[in-house]
């Protein structure tokens, strides 16, 4: 098979137009609609049913999603801001162990951008990919909005 495809979230073929997506949440939803009606059933979606069914104390399952490209480069760029702000909360820090993470902007209708944080040393910044929306070569971290 030739794996999910979403029809109803924009496209964006080039990565600045990419960076320029702050619609997570909408993302999400929308994939996750398309995963529902899927006729191979959720392998392909475990990421994105993942995403939706977690939850944390004081969160419900539908609260966190798969950032879009904007917000997980907005993230990457804050990361020590946000990092003192959580230390300062008692809470963990963010690391970006894991090089490649999935996002919920689409570059067509089967292929979602992936933000590699191997940085670009001549940027110092993380440069886009992408890779298939079904089986994506990388990992899925969730959000929540606040």
């Amino acid at each position: 098979h030739s794996g999910i495809e979403v029809s109803n979230i924009p496209i964006h073929t080039e990565g600045n137009s990419a960076k320029t997506d702050y619609d997570g949440k909408e993302n999400t939803n929308k994939i996750l609609k398309a995963c529902q009606s899927y006729p191979y059933g959720s392998f392909d979606c475990l990421g994105v049913d993942y995403v939706n069914s977690y939850k944390t104390e004081g969160t419900k399952a539908g609260d966190w999603y798969i950032p879009s490209a904007g917000e997980m480069n907005t993230i990457y760029l804050n990361t020590k801001v946000l990092n003192t702000t959580l230390k300062n909360m008692g809470a963990s820090s963010l690391s970006f162990d894991l090089s490649r993470y999935a996002t919920s902007t689409l570059k067509n209708p089967a292929n979602m951008w992936v933000i590699d944080y191997d940085t670009n040393p001549a940027y110092n910044e993380p440069y886009l990919t992408y890779d298939y929306l079904s089986s994506p070569n990388c990992c899925i971290r969730p959000v929540l909005a606040f």
